[in-house]
């Protein structure tokens, strides 16, 4: 009776309570599939509103609580899609160039060169910054800024016949500075936008070609002394190697850039032509805007005496809208000059002025060269070189010759318009294309 009237008491007092058996202080205790959500202020309904109580997730949860697949679409409206962060607790917008389809994601669209598949799961990774001073490594994916390593997804994507392209995926990427070494081509590939604020080099330097330029032998490679086809055929060379230019590409798949210029014995050894341009593959499903000094340079070498001068090399962008502002900004691509005179031809430059093939005047007991063809711009094809016939005391008379010039590389821009916006620097022969929603 004491005991009973004990217990009536504690009822009178504060109610008689019994441990909830779905008690939970944590996510960690709720391990059934199907409530594995701990409630622990009582905040939502789904667990009617009991706290220390396991539930199916709540809608509306707040995702630093809740959290997110990484990668899962939350939403998509007015060109803007909400995509799950790779922490899993936050989430970050991306613009829709193409708008949204119905499964609150971005449309996108089909690139070139095989990059369907990269496209598609970019955004499953990081944003990434490229600060000035960053080398990137086409041969083994790597990018580095002052010795410190960039984490950036990248992989090696083959391609028949001629170097692989080095893929490299983010949710975006920022660039304010790099220059691209190594042998093969490389695609920038982002779920959102390209910034391009800074310098992307890839160009080649006197006889070093740029990644993912051509060598002999290709079709756009010079013969004899001829200088390297690109956009156009190269120049003609001269001397008793007089070879042809290099043929132009016609396409831009698959992914390579410039050609190297024709190479010729001399009795000490050979004379090496002017290296290619590389190449280079941008691909956005947002916006690639380029602003500041934000400039692609793919130029080609410069030919070492009596040798071709090099092609510029490839540029490849596709996104719903590229944005191009300032005279500093676009893409450069003019082909080396010829070598001649005793001297080397120029590299192709961030200008529309050519690229030199040296110059010199002539006499019949003149022991040099003959003068070299200038490399292509925009503006002005390459140069024929000079065949010169000279004699020493003895009437000895051989033909020597300068190098011709490397044709201008080539640009590809594929948009939703069907065009750039703004203005640009641009010495490189541009295409135009228009990107096909899917």
């Amino acid at each position: 009776m004491k005991a009973v009237t004990w217990c009536l008491v504690l009822i009178a007092a504060v109610g008689c309570t019994k441990r909830n058996p779905a008690y939970c202080e944590s996510d960690l205790d709720c391990p059934l599939a199907a409530a594995p959500f701990c409630d622990v202020a009582g905040e939502f309904e789904e667990s009617g509103f009991n706290d220390h109580a396991c539930s199916e997730r709540p809608v509306g949860c707040p995702l630093e609580r809740c959290g997110c697949s990484p990668g899962e679409p939350l939403g998509c409206d007015a060109g803007r899609a909400t995509v799950c962060n790779p922490d899993g607790l936050s989430a970050s917008e991306v613009s829709c160039g193409l708008g949204c389809s119905s499964g609150n994601v971005c449309n996108s669209f089909e690139p070139s060169n095989g990059l369907a598949s990269a496209l598609a799961s970019a955004h499953l990774e990081t944003d990434v910054v490229f600060p000035t001073g960053t080398v990137i490594d086409s041969d083994v994916g790597s990018a580095t800024a002052g010795g410190v390593a960039i984490p950036v997804m990248s992989f090696e994507l083959p391609q028949a016949g001629v170097a692989a392209i080095r893929v490299f995926v983010a949710r975006s990427f920022t660039i304010d500075g790099v220059t691209i070494r190594g042998q093969n081509p490389v695609a920038l590939v982002a779920a959102g936008d390209v910034m391009l604020r800074g310098p992307l080099t890839a160009r080649a330097t006197a006889v070093t070609a740029g990644p993912g330029a051509q060598e002999t032998p290709a079709a756009c490679a010079g013969s004899g002394a001829g200088g390297a086809g690109n956009a156009t055929s190269g120049g003609h060379g001269g001397g008793p190697f007089p070879g042809g230019g290099g043929a132009s590409i016609p396409n831009f798949e698959p992914l390579v850039g410039g050609c190297r210029g024709g190479t010729v014995p001399l009795s000490g050894g050979v004379a090496v032509g002017g290296a290619g341009g590389g190449a280079i593959q941008i691909v956005a499903n947002g916006v690639v805007s380029m602003t500041n000094t934000g400039l692609i340079d793919v130029g080609g070498g410069g030919g070492d005496d009596r040798a071709g001068g090099g092609s510029g090399g490839t540029v490849i962008i596709e996104a719903p809208r590229v944005m191009i502002s300032g005279s500093a900004s676009g893409v450069s691509g003019n082909g080396g000059g010829g070598g001649g005179c005793d001297m080397r031809g120029g590299d192709g430059a961030v200008t529309t002025t050519a690229a030199i093939g040296p110059k010199c005047s002539k006499s019949v007991f003149d022991p040099g060269s003959a003068s070299a063809g200038n490399g292509g711009t925009v503006l002005v094809s390459p140069e024929i070189a000079e065949t010169w016939t000279r004699c020493d005391p003895q009437l000895f008379c051989p033909l020597v010759g300068g190098g011709g010039g490397g044709s201008v590389g080539r640009a590809r821009i594929a948009t939703r318009s069907g065009d750039f916006e703004g203005t640009a620097f641009m010495s490189v022969a541009v295409s135009r294309a228009v990107l096909v929603p899917r």
